[in-house]
């Protein structure tokens, strides 16, 4: 009980040391979040540029983490007669809420921003950004199928109401598209920051995340600044027949862009230094744990030593029978000659 005892203190005490390294490790990162809509051109030129450019620099990608919310400047009201229950009105008419349900759903159902980036931006640069989808699924050999299946049910409308919800639980309110927030913050200070030089606001915020070494966050005019985002809607909401903004600011349709292969490297360099930092700290458990063993083993030996002591002085001290009986056949063995020379005395005689 004593060993075992010690023995899960070593292991509280080793854990403590690993979560706290795992810590120390993953550090805080730079929250980016990118509020679009996607027939929006303004949000559509800030993906396939600041933000696509930002992702490609392996550094700035390592230090924030990234969420894209499709939404905008949509609105919604329950209907339970609705597929999934809500019924969605969004600026530029119904197309755009079912190429915001495309992208909420390819979000949802791809493994992380390392697949959901590269794809956004290709289907950006087609004029329509739910076939885009289509396009650039293929493009990249993935099974666009599970997509479709989503966006035409209940699920993708399950998603989208994610999405909204995120959206109007800004605060302050957004007040254009696309509506960056990073690290909580979305004052004009930040906006203007987020659409000059993303990569640089992120690795001031990565050094200093309250960014009290400076008084604002304004950086410099950029060479080619991006067009004015666009307004919220008024009260009344557009009629369906809206017509979709140009696509003319947006690149041409191309094949989705991969991750730079340096990414790769980056996780599997982190991924040996954690297999190798939790063998290690196996080891030392086992280490650990076998020296407390052996120590209580001896520990245990030498409380027990006296007892062992004192059992042998007891057996070997001679109790009062047998030192009578001891005598008495040391009296019979010492009488025997007398016994014996008496007896042929009187043989003789």
């Amino acid at each position: 009980p004593v060993v075992m005892r010690r023995l899960s203190v070593v292991v509280v005490v080793v854990v403590s040391l690993w979560i706290s390294f795992l810590s120390l490790g993953t550090g805080s990162k730079v929250q980016v979040g990118v509020y679009i809509e996607a027939l929006c051109p303004y949000c559509r030129n800030y993906v396939t540029t600041v933000l696509w450019d930002a992702w490609q620099d392996a550094e700035v990608r390592m230090l924030m983490d990234l969420e894209i919310v499709p939404y905008g400047n949509a609105h919604y009201v329950e209907d339970p007669d609705a597929l999934g229950g809500y019924t969605f009105t969004c600026q530029h008419g119904p197309h755009e809420c079912q190429a915001n349900i495309v992208e909420a759903c390819a979000m949802k159902l791809l493994d992380g921003m390392e697949q959901f980036l590269p794809l956004l931006v290709c289907s950006d640069g087609v004029s329509d950004p739910v076939e885009g989808m289509r396009i650039c699924y293929g493009n990249a050999g993935l099974d666009y199928a599970p997509v479709d299946s989503c966006a035409q049910g209940a699920l993708g409308v399950t998603y989208l109401h994610e999405m909204a919800v995120k959206t109007d639980s800004l605060s302050p309110p957004h007040r254009w598209t696309p509506w960056i927030v990073v690290n909580g913050k979305s004052d004009e200070a930040t906006q203007t920051a987020a659409r000059e030089d993303l990569p640089r606001l992120v690795r001031k915020l990565s050094e200093d995340p309250d960014g009290s070494s400076s008084p604002s966050l304004s950086l410099s005019p950029s060479p080619s600044p991006l067009p004015s985002p666009s307004p919220l809607p008024s009260p009344s909401p557009l009629p369906s027949s809206s017509p979709l903004p140009s696509p003319s600011p947006l690149p041409s349709p191309s094949p989705s862009p991969a991750p730079p292969t340096d990414q790769s490297n980056t996780n599997n360099e982190r991924k040996h230094i954690l297999i190798a930092v939790t063998v290690g700290v196996v080891v030392l458990i086992l280490v650990g744990a076998g020296w407390f063993a052996v120590w209580g083993e001896r520990e245990r030996r030498q409380r027990a030593l006296p007892e062992r002591i004192a059992l042998t002085v007891i057996e070997e001290t001679p109790g009062p029978a047998v030192a009578e009986g001891e005598h008495a056949q040391n009296v019979g063995t010492d009488t025997e000659p007398m016994v014996q020379a008496e007896m042929e005395e009187r043989r003789g005689e």
